[in-house]
């Protein structure tokens, strides 16, 4: 399989979710192998530079997924918008934005799989990269816990609890096959609201 970036760019406008401020952003197609990458174009010299997204950038999963730079450079709310890039397979792309934090837009992945769909989507020369697991592996931490598991593709089985009326142990389990129809309303990847808890 070879890897993928956008056929051009393109640019949409939102207010950030938690920080309230008005957000330019502009995805680019970007070269094989350099991955996603942020660049925060309201900020000058090396705080402006080009930020390579890696795990261990990530710094803060309270109510969003933040990642923080050494420098402090910080970029919020990435995880509707990396989830459309994970649908459409997509290896490389710089994301620029005009504040610190991603616009939430509907409050789903679908707004930027709209966007995608609008851009193109173009294969690369190069092959893609895939992260094989031989052996099952487990993490637990404050009463959570993943599990990683060998499986001829790549499915997702989750469940989420909390001490509410409509988010409790009896929530379903749901099971995410990533050649699923990415606009359709399981692939959405919304954020949690107690208005809206059904999938439909």
């Amino acid at each position: 399989m070879l890897q993928r970036t956008l056929a051009k760019s393109i640019s949409v406008t939102g207010v950030g979710l938690h920080s309230g401020e008005r957000v330019a952003l502009t995805l680019h197609p970007a070269p094989e192998n350099s991955g996603i990458s942020f660049r925060r174009t309201d900020l000058d010299g090396e705080m402006g530079e080009q930020i390579k997204l890696t795990p261990y950038l990530i710094n803060d999963t309270r109510l969003s997924s933040t990642i923080v730079t050494d420098k402090g450079v910080r970029v919020g709310t990435i995880e509707h918008i990396m989830s459309a890039l994970s649908a459409y397979g997509i290896d490389n792309a710089l994301i620029e934005l005009n504040a610190p934090e991603i616009p939430i837009m509907d409050g789903s992945s679908l707004p930027f799989i709209y966007l995608l769909q609008d851009a193109g989507v173009v294969d690369q020369k190069a092959q893609k990269r895939f992260l094989k697991i031989l052996k099952p592996v487990e993490i637990k931490e404050a009463g959570k816990w993943v599990r990683f598991t060998p499986y001829d593709g790549f499915k997702v089985t989750l469940t989420i609890e909390f001490d509410h009326p409509v988010f409790n142990r009896s929530s379903p389990t749901l099971k995410l096959i990533l050649q699923a129809n990415p606009t359709s309303t399981k692939s959405r990847a919304r954020a949690l609201s107690a208005l809206c808890t059904k999938w439909k």
